[in-house]
């Protein structure tokens, strides 16, 4: 979680979805995250019906994020304690409730949590700070992806082919960050939409 006053904005990219976001922390303990999601293969016609033939403007569904600190560890081998919700507003389409605490050590920190909904379940992951400008991570992710729908749609058909998702993120001194992942164990050949 950023420090008190600090913000991000960014867009990530993991077809078929598609994010823009802010994410300010307001407070010591509270961290808010608005977005705008879109889908690569679901598209709303002028008329506003749903479709998957690539007639009109991709599907966009708006969002905000809330999570609060409950502890910040000073450090090892206490952890820090969060507790969160996504999507609390607009369709929900991407609900879920989230516990999650944090060890750090060194260069290594280690988080395990357990999500209601969308999240299903436990998960965890590792980061590895390398160097100022590199940190590879790790992740075990149950994420649940065959709720999400619009209308008869759905953006990411059955589940993923791997709940093992990994990637690095690349820093530059002026604050600018880039990552780059592999995550659900797919390719872009392996999704498509279905009705």
């Amino acid at each position: 979680m950023p420090e008190d006053g600090e913000g991000r904005f960014g867009y990530t990219h993991a077809s078929p979805y598609a994010f823009g976001y802010v994410d300010l922390t307001w407070l010591p303990w509270l961290e808010v995250n608005v977005r705008l999601s879109t889908f690569d293969n679901i598209w709303v016609d002028p008329l506003g019906k749903f479709n998957d033939d690539g007639f009109g403007r991709h599907y966009m569904d708006k969002a905000m994020d809330l999570k609060a600190m409950l502890y910040r560890s000073p450090g090892w081998p206490i952890p820090s304690l969060a507790l969160g919700v996504t999507d609390v507003m607009g369709t929900e389409l991407m609900k879920a409730w989230y516990g999650v605490a944090t060890w750090r050590w060194g260069a290594f920190a280690l988080s395990l949590g357990y999500g209601t909904d969308r999240m299903n379940g436990l998960f965890g992951g590792i980061a590895w700070n390398v160097a100022d400008w590199l940190t590879l991570k790790a992740e075990y992710s149950p994420m649940d992806y065959s709720g999400d729908a619009v209308g008869n749609f759905k953006p990411h058909p059955g589940q993923p082919s791997s709940k093992y998702n990994v990637g690095m993120v690349l820093r530059a001194p002026w604050g600018t960050e880039g990552s780059f992942s592999r995550q659900r164990g797919e390719s872009a050949k392996d999704r498509k939409s279905v009705v």
